[in-house]
C-alpha cells in the first residue's frame, strides 16, 4: 500500500492507494500515542480481508500458510482495534474504482 494519496477526503478519512485507480478510505484511527502502522504483509492481507477472501484463500493467494496468515489478521485486528471481519469492514467507508 502506498502512503496517503493526495485526493482529499474529509478529515476524519484517511485514504490509500491500493493500486492504480483503486483507493481505499479508512477512519482516522484514535491517536494514543502514535498511530498504529500496519507491515507491508499486514496490508496486503487487509487488503484481501476487504475482498472477502478467508484466512486460506488468503494464504494460498500470498504463498503463506494460513498459520501466519491467521496471526497477521490477529495483528491487524490488534493494532486496528477490531474484534472481527465484521468491525473491520465497518471502519472501511468506502474503496472504489476509478
Amino acid at each position: 500500500m502506498k502512503p496517503p494519496v493526495s485526493d482529499s477526503p474529509p478529515p476524519s478519512l484517511v485514504a490509500y492507494e491500493l493500486e492504480p485507480g483503486t483507493v481505499l478510505f479508512v477512519h482516522e484511527l484514535p491517536r494514543v500515542g502514535q498511530l498504529p502502522v500496519l507491515s507491508a504483509a499486514e496490508h496486503e492481507v487487509l487488503v484481501l480481508l476487504l475482498d472477502g477472501h478467508n484466512t486460506r484463500g488468503i494464504a494460498d493467494a500470498r504463498g503463506t500458510s494460513p498459520r501466519t496468515t491467521a496471526n497477521q489478521v490477529a495483528s491487524i485486528f490488534k493494532k486496528l482495534g477490531v474484534g472481527s471481519r465484521a468491525e473491520l469492514a465497518a471502519k472501511v467507508l468506502t474503496r472504489s474504482r476509478r
